[in-house]
Order: structure tokens, then C-alpha cells, then sequence
């Protein structure tokens, strides 16, 4: 083998040291290997690593009791106060709200709303 040539496994072209195709294919690799991670960052608190891909804010219609109502989920993950949703979609939407934990999870709340208020969920969200 000549000195400076790299061998890559069957099926790469062979490169020479230090070539730029060679660094793109280092890194390629390693990224692949590494655990997917994501960082939050909040006005006035230190930034937040996390292991993992971040969890959407779901919000979803069920029936519960023969009435509909929406549920929204994940809230505290971008640092949204899930009471202040509940009252302020209490107030903005004429109907009942409620707070229930996640089953499964010791730290997360459910937010309830009765009726079909997606629409109306989204708009207070993106404000």
C-alpha cells in the first residue's frame, strides 16, 4: 500500500489523504453513528440538551362520554405553562377545560377542552 493512500471498504473509490471527498466521508459516518439530540433555548434560563428527537405539541380530537373535546399534549417541552393555556383557551372559547396527567409519564400534563376547538388551539400557539 502506498503511503498517504487510504483504503476504504468495497464499494468507495480509493482516495488520497487528506482529499476532501475522504473528510466528507468521515464525517458522514461518524454523524450517522451518533444518538439524535436537540437543544432548547429559553429567554433568561441556560440552554437545555436533550437526548432524542423533540416531541411535537400534539393536538388531537377525541370523544370521551359521548361529548368531543381536544386534547393537547407535550406543552411543557417548549416551556409553555399548560394552566395558562387551559385558562386563557377557557376564556377565549366559552367552554370547559381540564388538566390530566399522561398516562405513562410522571412530569406531563394533558390538556382537555370541550368541543372541537382545533383551530382555535392553533391560533393561540402561534401568537
Amino acid at each position: 500500500m502506498l503511503p498517504g493512500v487510504v483504503v476504504p471498504p468495497s464499494g468507495l473509490p480509493e482516495v488520497k489523504k487528506g482529499d476532501f471527498c475522504a473528510v466528507k466521508v468521515v464525517s458522514n459516518r461518524t454523524l450517522d453513528k451518533t444518538q439524535h439530540c436537540h437543544q432548547l433555548v429559553f429567554p433568561g434560563q441556560p440552554p437545555v440538551v436533550e437526548k432524542g428527537h423533540i416531541e411535537p405539541i400534539d393536538i388531537s380530537v377525541a370523544f370521551r362520554n359521548s361529548k368531543t373535546v381536544t386534547m393537547i399534549k407535550n406543552l411543557e417541552v417548549y416551556g409553555v405553562d399548560p394552566m395558562a393555556v387551559s385558562l386563557a383557551l377557557q376564556h377565549r372559547v366559552h367552554a370547559s377545560s381540564a388538566l390530566n396527567s399522561v398516562p405513562g409519564s410522571k412530569d406531563r400534563v394533558l390538556v382537555q377542552i370541550q368541543g372541537k376547538r382545533v383551530q382555535q388551539v392553533g391560533k393561540l400557539l402561534l401568537l
